[in-house]
């Protein structure tokens, strides 16, 4: 979290150094929004919300299948 100047509050799910998908508790202590974060996103931090509650982010979670 120090190394990337991620902001306090997040609890993270998944990412690779540049780009996050996390628990957002910056504003809630219950049942937080799932955040993406982008640190390269231009010369700010990008942050939107994914979901509102982890359980509609699993439920919107689909597999895609390629016709080709």
């Amino acid at each position: 979290m120090e190394e990337w100047e991620l902001p306090k509050d997040i609890v993270l799910l998944c990412g690779e150094g540049h780009w996050w998908v996390a628990f957002n508790y910056r504003n809630t202590k219950d049942n937080p929004p799932i955040i993406y974060v982008d640190l390269e996103w231009g010369s700010d931090t990008l942050i939107f919300e994914l979901a509102p509650n982890f359980e509609t982010f699993v439920n919107g979670l689909f597999i895609y299948e390629d016709e080709e």
